[in-house]
């Protein structure tokens, strides 16, 4: 046995060895070639195939270009080909195995008809889309670095416009067309496929592969009422067949503020009291000073104090991004990982935001008919900001007082003995951060799964569920801060919890298929459900006994209030769309859609989408082949309809009781509650609709050098829901009815252009993009020309202002002369009040308006449409230039053409919006140019210490004009022989500075400081003082406001460092 067990082991032996040895030649038969592939600008091709001839042996490029290959001996030549360009054939040799760098060429004639687009369940050909749709790659995407997609996607994309706010950025396509509601026309976020409605820094840019913006209801009437305000198709990195790559990219740096808003220094504003008492006596208010520097204050004054609170508040904040990825693949499994961390600290004291990222996905065919895959999408942020906000309070506080005692101790409070003595120092939160904080931990889970089956050749079924979970949770806690707080019974805390959930399945059915290679179509049908539950809780408690307890245990509190909501929406849908071409010359896109939406009453719920698109490739046609020039030449012709219901509750059309407290007998004794009607029961409430036609010319000229597309549309919005005001005896105060009609209509220019290929290393492409827009109000309800009260006008923008126009500051010689009578007895000159006006009587020195009727008056008949908040144009200016290994991108942006509110210089109210501006000299103010007898060209008023005139309003509107360099990004590539001493394949390292200056800004030419010309959302008007209305502003609510406006606050200039490796 043992013999037996011998030979065989023998046997065993020399059959390994045999595969040993008659393995070696066979490795010998293969080397491995490597090397990297570019484009005709040196930027590289990710996912190009490398094959071997005459051999099945094939690579695919990574996301450096490069690839390991390896080939069989006694090959002599590999082929290189890549969507889009033209096929390459290269010779090798065995003795040179480092192949380098491989520059392919574009086929411009080519690239239009293989190149596959997104376009909302499904992709097309490029040279079959009919609709508009606009590909932003994460190459360009990365030369601005920033927190979230929507900061990368300024200046890109014609028409798509892109404001900032305190409430995240306000985006539109192709303008607004909701009246007296903007938020209506916001586009809709689809995360690589499925409807995004959370917090958009959530999602790493660094995980984003592409987005499509699509614009016109012929690209958008297949998403529905959501996808009125235009779609944006967000898709992330997948893996792909090949070998597996790492990826790291990170960066760190500072944030400082753009900018210092110039505030009267201590003897400047001694010097405004003086003058403030000067224009009380001049315009005929007596020689009283309401404010007059406190003894501390004098004090200061003597010694050359004057202390700038802004310097002494703000630091420089720390930023960084890590982001690392691994993806790969095999024919039948493709993954994709990635982990990303990002932290950035606040110019405030106490202020820190970070946040975590967890993104992966699957790809897996089990066989030809079934393929499955999932993507999971977890993001935790958490936020800190307790004791910000004082950066107003930093701005209006005296100068004239030490921020410090002379024990070294903080001065708590620097306006002691003024009438705001009570004032906390600026300087307090962040000396006791325990006394203040507020935490917001949001957590996100969006998880995607499908199911794919292939019964048969070119048919296609797919199920995918999406399932979105969210939740933002915020703790608030107010200690004792020695001022407001004083005690524990005045200490406050709260919890608030928002959780919301959404289930969306879809169904779709693709067919796609080219008939004797003339004949492509594309159909696709399918069904979506969707169902969305939001819960809110909130529960406030007094009297916390400790700093440590904070909001952690509120029943150790005394309770305050708990208020809560939830609300429940659904939303059924059924599409179709058929595309077909014919011979690569003429197109046809044809689509519709059912959508039925819970928040209607019944027999309203549903609606239809109807969209058609043409198009015809001119360039294709036999009689343009004598037209070398010309690459690709195609018009495009589209029309859509769409809807949404934005400005309907979940729950509007149903009728609603409210409690009411009911009064017998004259006495409180005798009240009794009762229930009221405040709504109605609202069955005719409907979909808002927009019809939208699309006329567009696209191009490409000089073998690729000169690219680009001219488009024209027109809007017209018809059964806008607007509020219908109800008489009293209904119980309320009015209804949502579709009473509404606006029209929108524009011109969109996108050039690229291949400056400089390669000129001795050296190449240099640009970027260019405009867009002109134009909106107007059609009809309001019942047929008024206008709504003052709501800001709203017949045949003027959606956005205007209605109020007095400022001429310009009262002059001397505008007075009836000097009133000697009360000179004499007011130690001044005393004027008469000026000529020609009779109500009000002003002064020399006061603000001058127009009386728009001539009777002599100053009301709210003068008030009249000066301005507007709607850009005559917005554009995005990119230059790229790479020599050699150095690459240097520069965006510019520019908003053009509108009228924006500066509040800070006209403000009746202390903040962040503005000052109670020249108010009797009691704050600081910003370095102005106020009137005086001896400056009579100044722009603002004299100063009163007894009196604040009227129409300060008018001293808040500029030119809001822009043009300003959004981000400079310079780069250096390593050579791939240096990279791979660090164990990379490859490795760039870049200096990036976003907001590096302004180019062009008239608000900045005057004589105050504007620290960042750029317009933001979410800031408040000065109000009016005749009854007119700035964009919808309601001082009463204080909401309301549509326009735009430039704020004094925390505007960063950002310094990054950064590095982008592969492995």
């Amino acid at each position: 046995m043992s013999k037996l067990k011998l030979t065989k082991s023998w046997e065993a032996l020399m059959i390994v060895l045999s595969i040993s040895l008659f393995s070696l030649p066979l490795f010998a038969q293969t080397q491995a070639f490597r090397g990297k592939v570019v484009d005709e600008k040196g930027e590289t091709l990710v996912g190009a195939t490398v094959k071997a001839a005459g051999s099945t042996n094939a690579a695919s490029t990574n996301t450096s270009g490069e690839f390991v290959l390896q080939v069989p001996s006694g090959t002599n030549k590999i082929t290189i080909s890549f969507i889009g360009y033209m096929d390459l054939d290269r010779t090798i040799n065995p003795q040179q195995l480092n192949l380098g760098v491989i520059a392919m060429q574009r086929n411009s004639k080519d690239l239009s008809e293989v190149t596959v687009i997104g376009v909302g369940y499904g992709s097309i050909r490029k040279q079959d889309l009919t609709g508009t749709v606009v590909t932003v790659d994460a190459k360009v995407l990365q030369e601005i670095p920033s927190a979230n997609v929507f900061e990368q996607l300024k200046g890109r994309v014609a028409g798509l416009d892109v404001v900032n706010g305190s409430s995240g950025p306000a985006i539109t396509i192709r303008g607004n067309r909701t009246i007296g509601n903007p938020g209506a026309d916001r586009p809709l976020v689809v995360l690589d496929g499925q409807p995004y409605y959370n917090f958009i820094e959530n999602i790493n840019p660094n995980d984003i592969k592409s987005v499509e913006v699509l614009k016109g209801a012929s690209a958008t009437a297949i998403y529905g009422s959501r996808g009125s305000g235009g779609v944006l198709l967000i898709t992330t990195n997948r893996g792909r067949i090949g070998q597996t790559v790492t990826s790291l990219d990170s960066y760190a740096g500072i944030s400082t503020l753009e900018g210092n808003l110039a505030l009267l220094n201590g003897e400047q504003y001694a010097q405004l009291k003086r003058d403030a008492v000067r224009g009380s006596i001049l315009q005929s208010n007596g020689p009283s000073e309401s404010n007059p520097l406190s003894p501390k204050e004098r004090e200061a004054l003597a010694n050359g104090v004057s202390t700038n609170w802004v310097d002494l508040y703000t630091k420089p904040a720390l930023q960084m991004d890590h982001s690392l990825r691994v993806s790969s693949g095999t024919e039948k499994t493709q993954f994709n990982a990635g982990l990303a961390y990002r932290n950035n600290d606040g110019l405030e004291p106490n202020i820190n935001n970070n946040r975590y990222t967890l993104s992966t996905n699957i790809d897996h065919r089990i066989s030809k008919v079934i393929k499955f895959g999932a993507s999971i999408l977890l993001s935790l942020r958490n936020s800190d900001t307790g004791g910000s906000g004082q950066i107003g309070t930093a701005q209006w506080l005296t100068p004239l007082a030490s921020p410090y005692n002379a024990d070294g101790s903080l001065n708590y409070f620097p306006m002691d003995g003024t009438q705001d003595a009570t004032t906390l120092s600026p300087l307090v939160p962040a000396a006791i951060p325990d006394s203040y904080y507020n935490n917001t931990r949001g957590f996100l889970n969006n998880d995607i799964i499908y199911a794919e089956l292939s019964p048969l050749k070119h048919l296609k079924y797919k199920f995918t569920v999406n399932y979105n979970f969210s939740q933002s949770l915020q703790g608030i806690y107010n200690g004792i801060n020695k001022g407001s707080i004083q005690t524990i019974d005045k200490t406050s805390a709260s919890t608030t919890n928002n959780y919301s959930y959404r289930l969306a399945q879809e169904h779709l059915l693709t067919y796609d298929n080219i008939i004797k290679e003339k004949h492509s179509v594309n159909f696709v049908a399918g069904f979506l459900t969707e169902k969305q539950r939001n819960e809110n809780s909130t529960s406030s408690v007094t009297n916390v006994p400790s700093d440590a307890i904070r909001n952690l245990n509120l029943g150790l509190g005394t309770f305050n209030s708990q208020s809560g909501s939830l609300t429940e929406t659904g939303l059924i849908s059924y599409i179709a769309r058929l595309n077909y071409a014919y011979a690569s010359k003429y197109d046809l896109t044809a689509s519709f859609r059912i959508d039925g939406n819970s928040a209607l009453a019944e027999g309203k719920k549903y609606t239809s989408y109807p969209a058609i698109g043409l198009g015809w490739v001119i360039s294709n046609e036999n009689f343009m082949k004598g037209l070398s020039f010309i690459d690709n030449l195609k018009l495009r012709a589209g029309y859509g309809e769409n809807s949404t219901t934005g400005s309907i509750s979940p729950y509007g059309t149903l009728g609603r009781l409210s409690a009411q407290n009911y009064q017998y007998g004259g006495v409180s004794s005798g009240n009794s509650t009762g229930v009221r009607v405040t709504t109605l029961v609202n069955d005719e409430l409907t979909w808002q609709r927009t019809a939208d036609y699309n006329l567009a010319l696209d191009f490409g000229l000089f073998k690729g050098r000169l690219t680009g597309s001219v488009e024209v549309y027109k809007q017209r919005t018809t059964d806008i829901i607007l509020n219908n005001v109800l008489p009293p005896t209904t119980g309320a105060s009015g209804q949502a009815t579709n009473l509404g009609t606006s029209e929108n209509k524009g011109l969109e220019i996108t050039l690229s252009s291949q400056n400089i290929r390669d000129l001795k290393g050296f190449s240099w492409s640009t970027d260019f993009n405009i867009a002109f827009s134009r909106e107007k109000i059609v009809a309001l309800p019942n047929g008024s020309p206008f709504d003052i009260n709501t800001g709203l006008f017949v045949g003027q923008p959606l956005s205007v202002i209605y109020d007095l126009r400022r001429l310009g500051i009262w002059q001397i010689s505008d007075s009836q002369g000097i009133n000697t009578a009360k000179s004499a007895t007011d130690g001044g000159t005393v004027y008469l009040p000026v000529r020609g006006q009779s109500t009000p009587l002003q002064y020399p020195g006061q603000i001058r308006v127009e009386d728009f009727n001539g009777d002599g008056k100053i009301d709210a008949n003068d008030n009249q449409i000066i301005g507007n908040f709607q850009p005559d144009y917005t554009f995005g200016f990119t230059n790229r230039f790479a020599y050699r290994q150095f690459d240097l991108n520069i965006v510019i942006q520019g908003r053009m053409g509108f009228t924006t509110i500066v509040p800070y210089v006209s403000s009746s109210n202390s903040g962040i919006n503005g000052w109670q501006y020249l108010n009797i000299g009691r704050h600081n103010q910003p370095v102005i140019d106020y009137w005086m007898p001896e400056n009579p060209e100044g722009y603002f008023p004299m100063p009163n210490s007894q009196f604040q005139g009227a129409n300060y309003s008018t001293l808040q509107y500029f030119d809001g004009s822009f043009i300003r360099a959004k981000s400079i990004n310079l780069g250096y590539n390593f050579s791939d022989k240096l990279a791979k001493l660090f164990g990379m394949s490859s490795l760039r390292v870049y200096a990036n500075v976003t907001n590096p200056f302004i180019i062009y800004a008239p608000v900045m030419k005057n004589s105050f400081t504007v620290t960042d010309p750029e317009s933001i959302t979410n800031i408040n008007p000065t109000a009016v003082s005749a009854s007119g209305n700035v964009g919808g502003y309601n001082q009463n609510t204080n909401s309301g406001f549509r326009g735009v406006g430039i704020s004094p606050g925390l505007q960063t200039r950002d310094f990054i460092f950064g590095i982008n490796a592969r492995f």
